[in-house]
């Protein structure tokens, strides 16, 4: 058991800080996960916008996506660390604590993240305000539907300009070989 949870762990490595996945991210687009906290730093740290292990260039608009598959999988890995008999991660082993440190870490720091990037919203009452009572009867502004009557008739066709079956063919443009080839000298 212990030999199959060590082939999985590899996997399972952030190859930033070569320790288990935290709130794994994935790049966008080359796909490779890394922790969120490793990512996040990473960009912050490299301007030119480039994957950690590939270089691809990422997305400006959504580099890193949180992979909650891996983030999945690392919770049962862990489980099953501690379930085997490994000390170190069992619920107050040395290994888990950290591991849940780095954890609890990085859901405060994308709390912060996320409440200094929101926007402080106006009011609604604010805005509206000011406005003055809009007259909400929209039947004086509905044209009548011409278009039911039964003598209705469409003649505003021709204003837009012959239709596509009354357009001109284009000529094409023969060469000066193939003109002469026609008998034209």
């Amino acid at each position: 058991m212990k030999q199959l949870l060590s082939s999985f762990e590899d996997e399972l490595t952030c190859p930033i800080c070569c320790d288990l996945f935290v709130a794994a991210h994935v790049g966008n687009p080359c796909g490779h996960s890394v922790c969120g906290d490793c990512g996040w730093l990473w960009s912050k740290k490299n301007k030119d916008g480039g994957c950690s292990v590939c270089r691809t260039k990422m997305s400006k608009e959504l580099p890193m996506i949180p992979n909650i598959a891996i983030d999945n999988l690392v919770e049962k890995h862990v489980q099953a660390l501690g379930s085997s008999g490994d000390k170190d991660w069992l619920p107050n082993g040395t290994k888990f604590t950290e591991w849940s440190f780095r954890k609890k870490k990085w859901k405060m720091d994308a709390a912060l993240r996320a409440k200094a990037k929101v926007p402080a919203r106006r009011k609604a009452v604010e805005i509206f305000d000011f406005l003055d009572p809009i007259d909400l009867n929209l039947a004086q502004w509905i044209a009548p539907d011409d278009e039911d009557d039964g003598d209705y008739v469409n003649d505003d066709i021709e204003e837009h300009g012959p239709t596509a079956e009354h357009q001109p063919r284009r000529r094409r443009l023969r060469s000066r070989a193939a003109w002469r080839q026609a008998g034209h000298s």
